[in-house]
């Protein structure tokens, strides 16, 4: 046990303390890339790739609203309840989706809420996942354990990959919706078991650290003259808008290579299984040692580097290979390394603003920025400007490596450096 606690980077006992985490997470991805595959080969080869940046558009919008909610009600709520309402919305949705599909409803509209939901649902589990966890661990322990929780992730991935892979041609995507449901049921019971069974942790609040911001306008003032949360807020936006342009152009691209929505399902999960598998070992046996030793400025500059390299490969004609590259980079390699660089970057705030940041950052910066960089392609396509969207996601990519740059060394200067954070675990 004590190699496989060093393997992991883990103390002892954090181990058995964060398996039921990573098992919440593992049901939660095994979902989410189910429905991710499920949502994009349906929508693409149904209703056709150049109508995706009117639905993201609204996705985006829907987003805004749910994160708006969360804002509003999760201060005064415990995790889980929050937790059961986040779940339920996507199972209720995805329900009533199926049933209209499978009864030969209307493509377009049921097609468009299962595209919806599973971005809405992918948003609002990211955001919540990262508090839940601040209730059962201190952020020492969380230096180490949430890699290996966030694996778990991965491992969902591989799941969802392989039965996507093997049960689209036999029963056919839409009947794949039903196992998306039952995996986020089972997410939800164990999500319950963990509330009732597992044992809460209080973080002392220190006076030092000031109240919190009280309106908008204060927050936003705060966004403005913090130097750590602008060059977030910055890098943020660069790198969603970014994601937005990549997975236009090579949606585009897997809408021409396949002759229907079975066919690329079964690719997408082929796929999903190998590139999980990769990020896997990223995320296990990397991540927290290359955190540890280049700090969370370091690892931010790197996911820039590879995300740069993979908007500038985008942004040339695609062949599978470049298309495959780039999708695992803004997908998997976003899951297993930018997404812990990024809570942990986060949790770096005073307790008293941690949420407000956290839905920020990984709330509401996602949909506005995911809303102007998809009305900037449905206007390019408007105006008979396609070919400016292959060069623009080549500058977004080399936009958010500079952010990513004035990232690290805000981090290094503020008094607030990785370094910190990260040895109080390491």
């Amino acid at each position: 046990m004590s190699l496989l606690h060093r393997l992991l980077h883990l103390e002892p006992g954090q181990l058995a303390r964060a398996l039921p985490f990573f098992g919440l997470y593992l049901l939660l991805f095994a979902a989410l890339s189910l429905l991710d595959g499920l949502a994009l080969a349906l929508f693409v080869k149904q209703v056709g790739a150049a109508r995706l940046p009117l639905v993201s558009a609204a996705a985006a919008v829907f987003v805004c609203v749910g994160v708006g909610l969360y804002l509003a009600w999760a201060d005064a709520v415990d995790t889980g309840t929050v937790f059961v309402a986040i779940l339920a919305a996507p199972i209720i949705v995805l329900l009533a989706a199926w049933t209209a599909l499978a009864a030969g409803a209307a493509r377009f509209e049921w097609l468009a809420a299962v595209f919806i939901c599973r971005e809405v649902a992918m948003t609002m589990v990211l955001l919540h996942f990262g508090n839940f966890l601040r209730d059962f661990f201190p952020q020492a322990a969380l230096t180490r354990v949430m890699p290996f929780i966030y694996a778990g992730g991965r491992v969902g991935g591989l799941v969802g990959g392989s039965l996507l892979q093997w049960l689209a041609a036999p029963i056919g995507p839409v009947p794949l919706l039903g196992l998306v449901i039952v995996f986020f049921v089972a997410a939800a019971a164990v999500m319950l078991v963990i509330c009732r069974r597992c044992r809460l942790v209080v973080e002392p609040r220190h006076q030092a650290e000031g109240p919190a911001p009280a309106s908008i306008r204060g927050f936003a003032r705060l966004v403005v003259t913090d130097p750590l949360l602008l060059w977030i807020t910055v890098s943020t936006v660069a790198f969603f808008a970014c994601r937005t342009f990549i997975v236009f152009r090579s949606s585009g691209f897997f809408e021409q290579a396949f002759v229907d929505d079975v066919a690329l399902s079964a690719f997408l999960g082929r796929y999903t299984q190998v590139a999980t598998l990769v990020s896997i070992v990223v995320q296990l046996v990397f991540a927290a040692r290359w955190i540890g030793w280049a700090g969370l400025g370091g690892a931010h500059a790197v996911y820039g580097t590879l995300l740069a390299g993979a908007a500038l490969c985008a942004a040339l004609p695609l062949t599978l290979t470049t298309a495959v590259c780039a999708r695992f980079v803004e997908s998997e390699l976003r899951y297993s390394l930018r997404n812990p660089v990024a809570q942990l970057t986060v949790n770096l705030f005073p307790r008293t603003i941690r949420m407000r940041a956290r839905a920020w950052s990984l709330g509401l910066l996602i949909p506005l920025s995911t809303l102007l960089a998809s009305l900037g392609i449905a206007g390019l396509q408007r105006v008979g400007l396609p070919a400016v969207i292959g060069p623009t996601t080549g500058l977004l990519g080399v936009g958010y490596l500079l952010a990513t740059l004035r990232l690290r060394s805000t981090l290094a200067g503020t008094g607030r450096a990785p370094s910190a954070a990260v040895r109080a675990g390491v």
